[in-house]
């Protein structure tokens, strides 16, 4: 199958899968920044990582990732 051969059938199931009432509902996201996390765990996961503890060197303060108690050892 030439290059030609491709595209015209890329862009044949592209209009028939935007042409199909059912497109608009389809759980298949188009573009993997569209992706919805599945599991549970990998969200609880990822919130554990990006929303910051407390601080180990300064009390009341929330950790702001600068290592410096890794460094230290902590």
């Amino acid at each position: 199958m030439n290059l030609e051969q491709r595209i015209a059938e890329s862009a044949r199931a592209v209009a028939n899968r935007v042409a199909t009432p059912s497109a608009a509902t389809e759980t298949v996201p188009f573009h993997p920044s569209q992706e919805r996390f599945g599991d549970p765990r990998f969200v609880a996961d990822v919130l554990e990582f990006l929303v910051p503890g407390p601080c180990t060197l300064e009390p009341g303060k929330p950790c702001d990732k600068c290592d410096i108690c890794a460094t230290r050892g902590f």
